[in-house]
């Protein structure tokens, strides 16, 4: 692929210039000598009931932690391993579910394979976690829901560290649900400290919580809180500190009835530079941006939104995004004003970093929430 400076590559899975076979499951890999490449891949059913995806750019790694299977009885759940490697990767997979391993799997994975381990195999039938290790750098992937709703969840590097766990939208009442799980890998139990602010950063609740060694702990947010769970829609986000070091964190998104289902890991890390590396905002889809300033003082953004052929859509600034506020707005926003534009994608700067993700939709019917790169 030629991809000039500034310029996006979208295709479909069955587009004929990529020459796949009918019908197509695997994994796919990029190259380049340079830096800068952003992407990220989306799973969508043909029917439009379902969707979802997730950034791509993390390295394989050999230690591994998935911090959510949903084994309830009738959840599809499955594991992916995908070992990008020249030759076989031996995997041991440990299942924690309440303070001990429930289940230990042996798996090895072929040079350059992709294995998919069914949720049954696990034999337990409650939400659970997974902590693998392999011999050679893999990549891991949960992928959960129904016939109707998917989500999923890729797994991160075991004991992945930073000063804060950032949890970057919330939504729940008035049709919404938002989850949280906490998954503690770790021999020690960890002790939390979570804090929800609205959207303007009013902290409208906080807690302290223990998540003990080898257990999960999943949560409506406002049970998690301890407050009124909400007739209205409510929004906002969570910061959580404490040992965040033992603990892999997400978030679960579903819509009444879950005919909508996402999800997205906890974001440790702010940046000032972000990419978001596809648009779809029209009559039928809709894209959303949402920003979290946890840096301690205001900052000012500015949000490019760019074609796919690298020309410069539109730049807006937001000026004085205040401290713990959060900026989240659909492209179709009058600052933002894109109406009628598939492909692109968007870069953001600020002066101090940011929590964020993407969001991707249509109305009532489908969801997908997408990492900053």
């Amino acid at each position: 692929i030629s991809l000039l400076g500034g310029t996006q590559f979208v295709r479909e899975w069955n587009s004929p210039d990529l020459g796949l076979p009918v019908p197509f499951s695997g994994w796919a890999r990029g190259t380049t000598p340079l830096y800068g490449v952003k992407g990220f891949t989306m799973f969508y059913a043909a029917s439009l009931d379902w969707m979802d995806g997730f950034a791509f750019g993390a390295p394989p790694l050999m230690k591994l932690a998935l911090p959510y299977l949903d084994l309830a009885p009738g959840s599809l759940c499955r594991v992916h391993l995908v070992n990008p490697n020249s030759s076989g990767a031996s995997v041991s997979m440990q299942l924690y579910r309440n303070g001990s391993g429930v289940k230990n799997l042996n798996r090895t994975v072929g040079a350059g394979h992709r294995l998919v381990i069914d949720g049954s195999e696990f034999e337990v039938s409650e939400p659970a976690f997974l902590v693998l290790q392999s011999d050679q750098p893999i990549w891991a992937l949960a992928e959960f829901g129904g016939e109707l709703t998917r989500a999923c969840l890729p797994a991160e590097g075991l004991y992945a560290t930073g000063r804060a766990l950032v949890l970057p939208h919330v939504a729940e009442g008035g049709g919404w649900r938002t989850q949280v799980v906490f998954s503690n890998s770790d021999a020690n139990a960890a002790h939390m400290q979570a804090r929800y602010y609205s959207e303007t950063g009013v902290q409208i609740a906080s807690t302290t919580f223990d998540v003990m060694s080898k257990k999960i702990l999943l949560s409506d947010v406002w049970a998690l809180f301890g407050i009124s769970q909400p007739a209205d829609l409510r929004t906002g986000w969570i910061e959580v500190t404490g040992d965040t070091n033992r603990v892999h964190a997400g978030i679960i998104f579903s819509g009444e009835g879950d005919q909508v289902l996402s999800a997205l890991p906890a974001q440790p890390t702010p940046q000032t530079d972000i990419y978001f590396s596809h648009v779809a905002q029209d009559d039928l889809y809709y894209t959303g941006i949402a920003l979290v300033n946890d840096s301690g003082h205001p900052t000012n953004v500015t949000i490019e939104i760019w074609s796919a052929a690298g020309v410069l859509v539109n730049s807006a600034t937001v000026t004085g995004l205040g401290d713990r506020s959060k900026y989240i707005r659909l492209l179709s926003d009058p600052l933002l004003g894109v109406n009628q534009q598939l492909g692109g994608y968007i870069h953001i700067h600020a002066d101090r970093p940011l929590y964020a993700y993407s969001l991707f939709g249509i109305t009532g019917q489908m969801l997908s929430a997408i990492p900053f790169q």
